[in-house]
């Protein structure tokens, strides 16, 4: 997933959301470069461009990224919520531990552990909205704004 940190002074290939226009919806590949290599398509719909990444970034066990801020983001209740939880202690020396959950609508619930901070936990609940295209709940937005 996108969360595979790469070595020192390299960057990683990326697919990433392009509207054609009258060739329609696409997927572009850009190498570790930054330069565009080929375009995957045409899509119907963006959910349709959105499945190509995932299908086929997954035959590349983490080398290769998706910029999910490229694709459009249309939440669907049906895709579940995503918010962001404190884990504290009740010890009065010990910090304050955020967490990021999803609860899909499917049933069971992911928590993503290890947030020092409630910025880097609003951010991380973001992408992870942003990618399964899940209702935000109001209290993760990082900018504190509406959809």
């Amino acid at each position: 997933m996108s969360d595979v940190i790469p070595f020192p002074g390299r960057r990683r290939a990326t697919f990433s959301y392009l509207d054609g226009g009258r060739h329609g919806l696409l997927v572009l590949f850009t190498d570790e470069d930054g330069r565009p290599c080929k375009a995957n398509g045409p899509f119907g719909t963006a959910a349709e461009a959105r499945e190509r990444a995932i299908k086929a970034v997954g035959q590349y066990c983490g080398q290769i990224v998706i910029d999910w801020d490229s694709f459009p983001y249309e939440p669907d209740p049906k895709n579940g919520e995503v918010c962001v939880s404190e884990m504290g202690e009740c010890h009065p020396h010990t910090s304050t531990e955020y967490v990021v959950v999803h609860i899909p609508q499917s049933g069971g619930v992911e928590v993503i552990r290890g947030f020092a901070t409630l910025r880097a936990a609003q951010v991380a609940a973001s992408r992870r909205a942003r990618e399964y295209n899940a209702v935000l709940v109001e209290s993760a937005r990082p900018d504190g704004g509406d959809h």
